[in-house]
């Protein structure tokens, strides 16, 4: 072998050496890139699945009340209509606190808010856990919306109708201790039975309906998200 193919054949093995290295180098880059995505992953899903556990005690109470309300809110709608055109109607508080007012759900979303404004949501790979976080945030949505129109009702149609029979102040002071089952309310109201209050009733108890069942839809894909995460960490 003469010296210039020793050295052609040495280039090529120091060519080959420094095209390896290189690529080692890539390979471990690329997996240490690799591993902290996926420690960042599990970060987010941890935040997640905390904000989740938080948020499930007030959906679960905001559901209950939600039902009740609607409920209530027929039973009036039902009981005016009936007595429209004749005398007073004597009806509990409960049922007036049942139509006025407006809650809102706002859950805590902060990690899943950060993820999103990040890009982080990129990060997750499990496509059930990512269908079920974007279901979650248009029926989130949806069910505000819904929750916004009984408001609107609420205030524009039945709490004018109903204040001209009842002094509403007190109510206020306590529908919202009453909402959450702080106080019992065992006193009577009695107001003016007409079409007009029981249509705005009617109106209020329509709108109730979707958002019960947003709640509803909310709690459900909550608890899927909370497996599918629970699932992932074991």
């Amino acid at each position: 072998m003469n010296s210039s193919q020793v050295s052609w054949r040495r280039l090529f093995l120091e060519s080959a050496a420094v095209v390896l290295s290189i690529l080692f180098a890539f390979a471990i880059d690329a997996g240490w890139e690799s591993m902290k995505e996926r420690e960042r992953e599990s970060v987010v899903l941890q935040g997640i699945l905390a904000d989740f556990q938080a948020t499930r005690p007030d959906l679960v109470k905001r559901l209950a009340t939600a039902r009740r309300f609607r409920h209530n809110s027929v039973v009036l709608r039902d009981q005016l209509a009936e007595a429209a055109g004749r005398g007073p109607l004597v009806i509990p508080d409960t049922i007036v606190l049942s139509v006025i007012g407006g809650p809102t759900f706002q859950p805590a979303t902060n990690t899943l808010d950060a993820a999103l404004a990040s890009g982080e949501i990129d990060l997750i790979q499990n496509d059930e856990i990512r269908r079920g976080l974007a279901q979650w945030r248009a029926t989130l949505a949806d069910t505000f919306e819904s929750e916004q129109e009984v408001r609107r009702i609420t205030s524009d149609r039945v709490e004018p109708i109903l204040s001209r029979d009842v002094a509403l102040g007190p109510y206020y002071d306590i529908v919202v201790a009453w909402d959450a089952d702080a106080v019992e309310v065992l006193g009577e109201a009695r107001i003016t039975p007409s079409l007009e209050l029981s249509g705005a009733v009617a109106a209020r108890a329509f709108y109730q309906e979707f958002a019960a069942q947003g709640l509803a839809d909310l709690l459900t894909i909550l608890e899927r998200v909370e497996f599918l995460i629970g699932e992932g960490v074991r």
